[in-house]
């Protein structure tokens, strides 16, 4: 870290009455090395380790092996410099750890002083987003507004409609209603005490990062109706009062973050919801939904445009990237945009890994005001959809209920389907979960930038097949049926391996209509096709699915029907570069070769053009087999965009190459 001296400087006078504007002060390193492996024999792998909840470890682990649960980015800005910016007078506002910055109201003088500092990387104007603006219409609540007719447990009132859409009723008669799993919403605040479809739902914290407080409902200095959209769309989740609504995952805990401010005519600003995040990962949280959506930022020079829409330049979507990274699902409304001359979808909705949630009527046609893609850089946008147009929420104004319009309204649904598969297969991955959603989705054939993979399906996704994996490095494969008309001791997997002879083993039943079976026979690399059968109460024989296979790659834990891997190939020969496996990829891919000696090789990849993205492997391979793993980065740390690119493996005078598909 930099040495530093503290030197008292005395602002002039006149600086005091400069205007002072919020900004983003970057510093140059840590009180670690960024190349330092951080593992958990170091001291700063415990002071962190330290300070992260037991559901915060639970969750990356799902991901991250054990030496990559402390990031560098986890690591707290350097006390030091923070104490060099206050004897400035600067006043901390939020401290980044994530990206080694702070933010700060700054004056044109005070930033010509940082800008001496050594220690001072830059210095960048923290920037506004709008928040996406909802039709709203109100209706009276002195009587449920809709008499369920159905035969379900519970009686949805007038937000039937938003959940039978995306068939999530279904999913809580199995008795699946979100339980266990954190939420985060982040939004214009929550009075979520005094609604009576509210007040008893659990949250397990709340923040206000407006005015640093605990306390996200309206308060001195807010204007009126600041609580109210975060209201409503918290109600889409997790509101519940009998006749009136259910939220789609209302069994689930929360995580409440105030973090726009509605006095500056509905803006959040970027460092809030950066800090926002941050404080939700280390309480835990394992999905965070927002509803903002970019469209104009400041006037001027501190504005982005679509271009920036590239998954790499806003801060709040580099944060849900990050947020990513350590196991969180993130969910993002597209934007409001696509009746309007913006059209394009936004930030944070550009994100690689974020699922961004356009709208739909509630016959599943297209809202006209739905942001489109692509993202600037050509990836699939949005890759979801769910009701919203005239989606019934809380009112926070009148303790009544509302119907209203907006991706905003699309995003919370899309949020609790997640929150319900969680709850039911609670050792899924984020990269499962989202994997899921999407082979879940109506249009997952044929993916589009208008509604990407289609409507989101709550009973599809808690009925797809999906891999758990054990202790002891085996896989366990779950199955869970739509019909109770089933007999339990009469279903069974159906595999292949690598094209091989079809064999067929008993599910073992677990309950509430899930079945599961251990594989112990596969290697890794290994092709797996399968499909169930079972024979219902009269002695029928179903199959699922009814036409083609599940498939997935032994050692992967991603099963897919309608996307696609691709398949591994089998190495016949002592040299070679062998087919990665996913392929597509959107997270992380294999890759292996083979040297018929102890040689040196380079492994690299190049786009279509002939230009090398990234060196993966230069050195002394190792006779036989030799694997390494791609993230879809390149050189400088960067994601790829998705398209094709060339595997090349180069040894002396030989050169073997194998196409790669990156889809985000």
């Amino acid at each position: 870290m930099i040495r530093i001296k503290i030197f008292v400087f005395v602002i002039m006078l006149s600086s005091l009455c400069m205007a002072k504007e919020k900004y983003f002060v970057y510093f140059k390193d840590k009180p670690v090395e960024k190349s330092t492996q951080i593992n958990k024999y170091t001291a700063e792998y415990n002071s962190v380790f330290n300070l992260l909840s037991e559901r915060t470890i639970a969750r990356r682990q799902k991901l991250l092996n054990e030496n990559e649960l402390i990031q560098y980015e986890d690591v707290p800005v350097s006390s030091d410099y923070i104490t060099a910016l206050k004897q400035l007078g600067i006043e901390i506002v939020n401290q980044l750890d994530w990206f080694n910055s702070v933010s700060c109201y700054l004056d044109s003088t005070q930033i010509k002083v940082l800008l001496k500092y050594k220690f001072i990387n830059k210095i960048e104007k923290v920037k506004t987003i709008s928040f996406s603006k909802d039709d709203v219409t109100t209706y009276q609540s002195d009587s449920p507004a809709f008499i369920n007719g159905t035969n379900y447990t519970y009686n949805y009132g007038a937000s039937l409609t938003q959940n039978e859409l995306s068939k999530i009723p279904l999913v809580h008669e199995m008795g699946i209603t979100g339980q266990d799993v954190l939420i985060g919403v982040l939004d214009s605040g929550f009075d979520w005490k005094n609604h009576d479809a509210l007040k008893n739902m659990h949250v397990i914290a709340e923040h206000d990062f407006v005015f640093n407080d605990n306390n996200t409902a309206n308060e001195s200095g807010d204007t009126p109706s600041q609580h109210n959209h975060g209201t409503y769309v918290l109600s889409i989740i997790g509101g519940f009062l009998d006749s009136y609504m259910i939220g789609t995952s209302f069994g689930s805990k929360f995580l409440l973050a105030k973090t726009e401010d509605i006095r500056t005519e509905t803006n959040v600003e970027e460092d809030n919801y950066a800090a926002a995040l941050q404080w939700m990962e280390n309480q835990g949280v394992d999905i965070t939904t927002s509803s903002l959506g970019y469209n104009e930022f400041n006037s001027g020079n501190h504005s982005y445009t679509y271009r920036d829409m590239n998954g790499n330049t806003a801060i709040i979507t580099k944060a849900l990237e990050l947020a990513y990274k350590k196991g969180v699902i993130t969910i993002s409304s597209a934007g409001n945009e696509g009746d309007n001359s913006w059209f394009y979808i936004t930030a944070p909705a550009d994100g690689y890994k974020v699922i961004s949630v356009g709208a739909v009527g509630s016959d599943n046609s297209l809202a006209a005001f739905s942001s489109r893609g692509p993202t600037y850089d050509g990836r699939i946008k949005p890759e979801l959809t769910a009701m919203g147009v005239s989606v019934v929420g809380a009112d926070a104004s009148n303790g009544a209920y509302k119907y209203a319009s907006g991706t905003s309204s699309a995003a919370p649904i899309v949020a609790g389907v997640a929150g319900l598969l969680l709850s039911k297969f609670p050792y899924l991955s984020n990269e499962q979960v989202r994997t899921i959603l999407f082979e879940s989705g109506d249009n997952v054939r044929t993916p589009n930038n208008e509604v990407g993979y289609g409507l989101v399906n709550a009973i599809n996704a808690i009925t797809f097949p999906n891999l758990n994996k054990l202790t002891t490095g085996q896989y366990v494969i779950n199955k869970c049926f739509k019909t109770r008309n089933i007999e339990n001791n009469n279903v069974y997997i159906n595999y292949a391996v690598n094209s091989g002879t079809v064999a067929s083993r008993l599910m073992n039943y677990n309950n509430n209509m899930t079945f599961s079976y251990q594989f112990s026979e596969f290697n890794e690399g290994d092709s797996i096709s399968l499909y169930f059968t079972y024979k219902d109460s009269l002695g029928n024989e179903i199959k699922e699915p009814t036409n083609g296979t599940f498939k997935f790659i032994y050692g992967y834990p991603i099963v897919l029907r309608n996307l696609d891997y691709g398949i591994v190939e089998n190495n016949t020969n002592n040299y070679g570069v062998i087919q990665n496996y996913p392929n597509p990829f959107t997270y992380l891919t294999n890759i292996d070769f083979y040297l018929s000696d102890n040689l040196n090789a380079n492994v690299s990849i190049f786009n279509i053009l002939g230009q090398k993205v990234i060196d993966l492997f230069n050195g002394v391979g190792k006779k036989g087999k030799n694997s390494i793993v791609w993230y879809g980065n390149n050189n400088h740390n960067k994601f790829c965009s998705s398209g094709i690119y060339i595997i090349v493996l180069t040894t002396g005078n030989k050169i073997e190459s194998k196409k790669i598909v990156l889809l985000h």
